[in-house]
């Protein structure tokens, strides 16, 4: 995740000054769509891990529905925001910005602590609750 944040920063900052050489151009549009893929690929299992089986996948859901939405959102407020070519400067900073809050955020988490445990959680209901049901019904057929 370092280095996928590390080319982000990196193509964050070129990017709008770098749009008049198009080969360049295309291998960093191509480099944020790799960012984009490996973000999705590592982020699953992370989901999976901090906040278990049962609750990971749908907070990592609702990450995806809020994803699609500021993607469906951003060009809207692309429009209402940008009067100049400056203000696309702007706005690519602002996305370098928090490309580097990011980078921050990673440093300090903390991958291997778990929010929820449900899995051994829910395992041991389920294994008493089938005991239970067996002496229940080893009672009913002794008597």
């Amino acid at each position: 995740m370092y280095i996928i944040t590390g080319i982000e920063i990196i193509v964050g900052i070129s990017f709008y000054f770098i749009v008049k050489i198009e080969i360049i151009y295309i291998i960093e549009l191509l480099l944020i769509a790799l960012c984009i893929g490996g973000t999705f690929a590592i982020l699953t299992p992370i989901f999976i891990n901090v906040f278990g089986l049962f609750v990971g996948p749908e907070l990592y859901g609702l990450t995806g529905i809020s994803i699609g939405f500021s993607n469906v959102l951003g060009p809207f407020l692309l429009e209402l925001f940008s009067e100049d070519n400056s203000s696309f400067l702007i706005i690519f900073l602002i996305g370098t910005g928090l490309c580097i809050i990011k980078l921050i955020v990673l440093i300090f988490f903390d991958e291997n602590k778990k929010m929820y445990n449900d899995i051994d959680d829910v395992t041991k209901n389920i294994d008493m609750q089938m005991i239970s049901n067996d002496s229940i019904n080893d009672d009913e057929n002794t008597e």
